[in-house]
């Protein structure tokens, strides 16, 4: 019998076959042998697994398929989208190739012109120190002169051995010079205020700061030649690396081609570095202690608002600016640490005219241009100009000490006494000009415990009449901040001045006189307005 009538006519028991046996062939000798036997549901069933496994192998072949077909596609459509943006792309590399190369030889150019910068600002600034020192010290020299020969007047010259005679002579005749050129520009500004009808003018109040032509000329010649050197610093240069529009252009070429790159890159940041030689070389130009100028109408300035400027801005856009900053920042990195080295330089505090211009410059700057008061820059100059104060009050403040009976006797020491009064004053207006940019503590404390209690109220005693007593009180109450006199306490110095004043009112013993009994109430609104009020009703009521 064939194995295969075998296995069609003979069913076998179910139990002479295990269940897990497989048709292999090596099995397939067994069965040609006799020795095992499968049913037909085994293979069945054998095949049955076989065909479960081809199709999870099929299933997974399929979604393998299906990955790589979707790959394809998204590989043809960056290919697609490369070969479209190939243009773009070039343009992008032509770009910062261009940027790269223009970088290169910029930085190049600021590292050799930066020196010589440098060299020019430390010349004009030598220039403008050793000229502010020499109107502070002829000042000066003519307030010890006039005390010194109302001195001798009064005492009588003192004898000297005779081998010193010949150095007195020498030093008379400089005393002489220097009194006749003083007496010169004091006649010529006389002779402006009567041109001007310039009224109630007080001697004192003029910074005399005027010079010879000669002087003038040779100042103006030897700060011209300065600036003329600076100009011709990058005179071997392309516009492109020194003019601020043109410098301003590459980077808003690469803010406006890629915008992105623009920021991630901390462009902004930058760029106030790269513009601080040419800043710095056009400030030499600019003085603000001196000139009227205004530096925000310059071409560069202006250049620098208009940065990346479009006209469809709106809020939203400017607030997500980068450059937003651009301005404030070249404002507090440049401008103010130059302005700190002119203060530094040529600052005069006596100066009216120079404290107003730089006191305008510096409000303008804060609330205009966005500078913080709290920065760095700021915090640094003003404590600059506030050791300028101090050394003002030092050295320019002098109050003679002359006492009535003098005063009354001699005219020249009554005209030098009203004369630096007047200048103190003066000074205390200029201190007082700067509440609100000075913390106010040490600001009050040079102007009050300093200058008006130590000097200025020294003067008011000594006044000859209770008429000149009141003017000069009115004057400082006058320049006196009105926050300082409008707290719940008075300050030291002030009260200093009330004491004074109510001690002056309890001197005098003619108060039966009309001319002095008018001027009561005078003082006690005085009074009132330095908060002493309890004071003023006092003074009203026994004097009046």
């Amino acid at each position: 019998m064939d194995l295969s009538s075998y296995l069609v006519t003979n069913k076998m028991d179910e139990t002479r076959v295990p269940s897990n046996r497989r048709l292999h062939s090596s099995n397939v000798e067994d069965i040609m042998a006799g020795k095992t036997l499968r049913t037909v549901d085994s293979i069945l069933r054998t095949l049955n697994e076989r065909l479960d496994s081809m199709k999870l192998r099929m299933d997974g072949e399929e979604g393998d398929l299906q990955r790589m077909r979707s790959e394809m596609e998204l590989l043809l459509t960056e290919f697609s989208e490369t070969v479209e943006g190939k243009g773009a792309l070039s343009k992008k590399l032509t770009l910062y190739q261009g940027i790269h190369s223009y970088v290169h030889d910029l930085i190049d150019c600021l590292q050799v012109k930066v020196p010589v910068i440098v060299e020019h600002e430390n010349r004009l600034l030598g220039l403008l120190q050793a000229h502010a020192e020499y109107l502070m010290k002829r000042r000066r020299q003519d307030r010890d002169d006039e005390y010194e020969e109302i001195s001798i007047g009064l005492r009588g010259p003192t004898p000297h051995p005779q081998e010193s005679i010949r150095g007195e002579e020498k030093e008379r005749e400089e005393k002489d010079k220097r009194a006749a050129e003083r007496k010169g520009r004091r006649t010529r500004r006389k002779k402006e205020r009567e041109d001007s009808n310039e009224k109630n003018h007080k001697e004192g109040l003029s910074t005399d700061d005027e010079e010879l032509e000669l002087d003038i000329q040779r100042f103006r010649t030897q700060k011209d030649g300065i600036l003329e050197g600076a100009i011709q610093v990058f005179e071997d240069v392309e516009e492109e690396f020194f003019e601020v529009e043109q410098l301003l252009g590459k980077f808003l070429l690469w803010k406006s081609e890629d915008f992105e790159a623009y920021r991630e890159s901390f462009v902004p940041l930058c760029i106030p570095k790269v513009l601080s030689p040419i800043v710095r070389l056009h400030l030499l130009h600019w003085d603000p202690l001196q000139d009227d100028s205004d530096i925000f109408r310059t071409n560069w300035m202006r250049s620098l608002i208009r940065f990346g400027f479009v006209p469809s801005e709106t809020r939203e856009s400017l607030s997500s600016d980068p450059d937003l900053n651009l301005v404030p920042s070249v404002n507090e990195k440049i401008i103010i640490p130059w302005i700190e080295r002119l203060v530094n330089a040529e600052y005069d505090p006596v100066s009216t005219k120079q404290t107003k211009k730089l006191v305008h410059l510096l409000r303008k700057l804060l609330s205009d241009y966005t500078v913080m008061n709290s920065s760095r820059q700021i915090h640094s100059l003003l404590k600059a100009i506030l050791k300028k104060l101090e050394s003002g009050t030092d050295r320019d403040v002098f109050i003679p000490m002359f006492d009535r009976g003098v005063l009354a006797k001699n005219s020249e020491a009554l005209l030098l006494a009203s004369r630096q009064f007047y200048g103190s004053l003066k000074l205390l207006d200029n201190i007082c000009s700067w509440t609100g940019l000075i913390d106010e503590k040490p600001l009050q404390t040079l102007a009050l415990d300093k200058l008006l209690a130590r000097y200025i109220v020294s003067s008011i005693r000594t006044t000859l009449d209770l008429q000149d007593t009141i003017d000069r009180a009115r004057d400082v109450v006058s320049v006196l901040p009105r926050v300082w006199l409008s707290g719940e306490e008075i300050p030291n110095g002030i009260k200093h001045l009330v004491r004074t004043l109510i001690l002056i009112v309890q001197e005098r013993t003619d108060f039966a006189l009309p001319n002095n009994k008018i001027q009561i109430p005078r003082i006690a609104a005085i009074l009132k307005t330095l908060g002493a009020a309890e004071e003023a009703n006092m003074i009203t009521l026994k004097y009046s």
